[in-house]
């Protein structure tokens, strides 16, 4: 009788010892399980905050695309997550953003060129922004002082573009600058940075719908280098080639702003290549990426830049130029030395 009573409890304890390990092995199960919906949700947070990025552009070819491809091979080359990356035509997307503007609340914008950042900026929008291929004045009137707006500028600071023309003319004290509608309001941080570099500036006006050539004969008169400014009203494919050769009468070199004025007659010019931008545009997203989401930089000009000679308008001239390279040897080191 008492063995069967001993064999009962024995079998009691060993079920009893059995649902013990069964429950610490639930336990354990579930913390794990936890922690890995825990980890899954702050993944998936931080996923959701900085992880996409729209690439709004105002064409799908040409210097447009350069800028994309640079952009993409960038973010492809960086440490892995990379963020997701989604290219619209501004000519079709703005049905697309509006959708992402209720979907998407967290991507960031990039918009390249000013077609595209006049559409990203046409509505009120919570994602942040940042502008490339932009010229600096029209961002500062599309866009309101805000953290969640920024950009990179496709012109180059006006301390490099005067160091470019030291450089090549170290003599240098006149300077001759034509202002149009949108290059006037620049007129006050030129002045202030040829102050520094001790160069008198010699200006003018054009007003919409007026002939630029007529405002430039009065301009070159003393003046030892003309400095382009991007304005369409002063200079477009209309205009160029008759500022070029007025330019080239008075025996006055002009400073481009692209290789593309280069090419047709200008002496030289600092600028940054669509390649060069994408690059740039690339490192400024991955460094604003945050687990709490987008924290975008300041404003800033582009860091890298190309210098370019037109020997033969030099040579017409009877000016000794630096090497390409000596050049851009030198502005690097100038712009070091600040």
């Amino acid at each position: 009788m008492s063995m069967p009573l001993l064999q009962s409890r024995t079998d009691l304890e060993s079920i009893a010892l059995i649902r013990q390990v069964l429950m610490r092995a639930c336990r354990r199960l579930c913390i794990g399980l936890l922690c890995c919906l825990l980890h899954t949700q702050n993944g998936m947070a931080a996923e959701t905050r900085a992880d996409t990025v729209w690439l709004l552009t105002s064409r799908v070819n040409g210097d447009y695309q350069d800028v994309v491809d640079a952009f993409m091979q960038r973010l492809a080359a960086a440490p892995a997550p990379q963020p997701k990356v989604r290219v619209i035509d501004a000519a079709t997307g703005i049905d697309t953003l509006t959708l992402a503007s209720g979907t998407a609340q967290s991507a960031l914008i990039v918009a390249i060129g000013s077609v595209a950042a006049r559409l990203a900026h046409a509505t009120p929008r919570t994602q942040p922004v940042l502008d490339i291929l932009i010229p600096r004045l029209l961002y500062e009137q599309l866009a309101p002082v805000s953290s969640a707006r920024s950009a990179l500028y496709i012109d180059q600071p006006f301390k490099r573009q005067l160091n470019l023309c030291r450089l090549i003319m170290p003599d240098l004290r006149q300077l001759a600058v034509l202002y149009g509608p949108t290059s006037q309001d620049s007129d006050s941080d030129l002045r202030r940075a040829a102050e520094r570099s001790d160069i008198s500036l010699r200006t003018q006006h054009v007003t919409a719908g007026t002939n630029p050539n007529a405002a430039l004969d009065q301009v070159l008169g003393n003046s030892q280098l003309l400095l382009a400014l991007p304005d369409p009203e002063v200079f477009n494919r209309y205009t160029v080639a008759g500022l070029l050769l007025t330019a080239y009468h008075h025996a006055v070199p002009i400073i481009g702003f692209s290789a593309a004025y280069v090419k047709a007659g200008a002496l030289a010019a600092v600028y940054s290549t669509p390649e060069q931008i994408g690059l740039d545009a690339a490192d400024m997203v991955l460094a604003a990426r945050t687990e709490a989401g987008w924290t975008l930089p300041a404003p800033r000009y582009p860091t890298d830049y190309k210098v370019a000679v037109n020997r033969q308008v030099g040579r017409s001239l009877n000016l000794k130029l630096p090497d390409d390279d000596d050049l851009q040897r030198a502005l690097a080191e100038q712009e070091h030395a600040r």
